[in-house]
């Protein structure tokens, strides 16, 4: 393919999430030479879901999360365009946004990030049932600003989280931080359909349980919850009684990939092969929590978010100048680091698990030295 070919290729880059963020901020110094960029996302300022929990408890300001997309853009030469992408036409190259403009692509880089599946709701819900999900970030630390000031003339106010994984831990772990060492009674529950950290180590599993009994959270394990007017409640019919319930379930994708034409699995992320490209349409690329892989599954993480960056980057470039692509090598096993929120970590691999202050020492240098590649920002 000559130059001249390669500098009339349009590349979109859907989202702000964390593959894109790093692609952008190695083409600051490698630039995608005489190939029109453009990246379309509904937010300026995207967050780095590794730090959220720390800015939740009040370890870091809510700036110290945030990725200035617009500066980045700037500094990788790359178009921001301010929407939300609504349609898909896979057939056609063209991706819609919701203020009805149609953009044209010859490769699309798919990155949007997920959000937390919601329980079913059995009933009407009255004005005194709040279910809110822990993302989109940024309206979800808006409702905890709020809340604050809500809560000092409360006698009570009990808090819910759903989800016994990783997220639901650390997020009820800097609620209780947050709001039960200022507000006597806050009370925190810990609810999931499973059992806690179920796919971390033996020894993880059970130095999480013990801290969730010092600080005085409330675990419910095995519960099928559905929402109700005033909580939630299981197959069984217990109801857990909230004033508010935090979504932190397994990942969902938006809807606006319906009818898009592309091969999706049964929960609706795009199917991709071993080069993370669409089965069915190998000129969109999909990666972070939007990409199944069709060979090789692995967890909707930020972790492997991050691994897919340097392959989304080797690829482009190489189907830009008409090569084959190389094929993403997942890691066998991810090193967790676990923010309990109280300047204490949980680190595990494979069945290893360690803890202590030291461990939040070195999970906070990691993304510290992650969120020092970019420019950052943050207005509510």
């Amino acid at each position: 393919m000559t130059a001249k070919e390669v500098r009339n290729k349009t590349v979109v880059l859907a989202g702000g999430g964390h593959a894109h963020a790093l692609l952008l901020h190695n083409l600051i110094r490698n630039p995608l030479e005489g190939v029109q960029l453009a990246m379309i996302s509904p937010v300026r300022y995207a967050p780095y879901s590794g730090m959220l929990p720390g800015v939740i408890a009040g370890q870091y300001p809510p700036e110290a999360l945030h990725i200035d997309l617009v500066e980045l853009c700037r500094l990788a030469v790359c178009d921001f365009i301010h929407g939300r992408a609504v349609r898909l036409d896979a057939d056609h190259s063209v991706l819609s946004t919701d203020t009805g403009r149609g953009y044209r692509y010859d490769w699309l880089s798919i990155n949007t990030g997920s959000l937390p599946r919601s329980p079913p709701v059995l009933g009407q819900l009255g004005q005194d049932t709040t279910v809110i999900g822990v993302k989109p970030v940024q309206p979800f630390l808006a409702w905890l600003d709020d809340l604050e000031v809500q809560l000092p003339p409360l006698p009570s106010f009990s808090l819910g989280v759903l989800g016994l994984g990783l997220a639901g831990v650390e997020v009820a772990l800097a609620l209780e931080q947050r709001f039960c060492q200022r507000f006597s009674g806050v009370t925190i529950h810990l609810i999931g359909a499973g059992t806690l950290l179920s796919k971390q180590p033996t020894a993880a599993q059970q130095a999480v349980r013990e801290h969730l009994s010092i600080r005085g959270i409330r675990l419910y394990e095995n519960f099928q919850a559905s929402v109700v007017s005033g909580g939630l409640q299981n197959d069984r019919g217990k109801t857990v009684f909230l004033n508010a319930s935090v979504l932190c379930t397994s990942a969902r994708p938006d809807d606006w990939l319906k009818g898009s034409g592309l091969k999706q699995d049964q929960n609706g992320f795009v199917l991709v092969d071993d080069a993370l490209r669409s089965i069915s349409h190998p000129s969109v690329i999909a990666t972070g929590d939007m990409a199944t892989l069709s060979q090789q599954v692995h967890p909707k993480s930020g972790v492997y978010a991050v691994r897919h960056a340097a392959t989304l980057e080797t690829n482009l470039r190489r189907l830009l100048k008409g090569e084959s692509p190389i094929a993403y090598q997942p890691q066998h096993h991810s090193l967790t680091l676990l923010n309990m929120a109280d300047g204490r970590a949980v680190g595990a691999l494979g069945n290893i698990a360690v803890r202590g202050r030291w461990v939040w020492y070195w999970k906070n240098w990691l993304d510290q030295r992650f969120m020092k590649q970019f420019p950052r920002g943050y207005t509510r």
